[in-house]
């Protein structure tokens, strides 16, 4: 519910400022600040690579339609 709640708020402010709401623009909103620096290249800490949203969901940190069962809504 937290990650749903911070997408929606997300998307209500990009789209205020006129900013298409997609994974580069929430990768800089969101993971951006806090996540990139260790989380930003091939052999990433803990494997995790947030540069591509391929690479996240190949990851299997994140459940599709399943926040509560997704590592990743647990750790943000």
């Amino acid at each position: 519910m937290r990650i749903f709640s911070l997408f929606f708020f997300l998307s209500l402010a990009l789209s205020a400022r006129g900013v298409d709401l997609n994974y580069e623009t929430v990768r800089a909103e969101i993971f951006g600040p806090v996540c990139a620096d260790c989380h930003s290249q091939p052999g990433a800490s803990a494997d995790l690579d947030l540069t591509q949203y391929a690479s996240l969901m190949a990851s299997q940190v994140v459940v599709p339609f399943s926040p509560d069962e997704s590592l990743l809504i647990q750790k943000v």
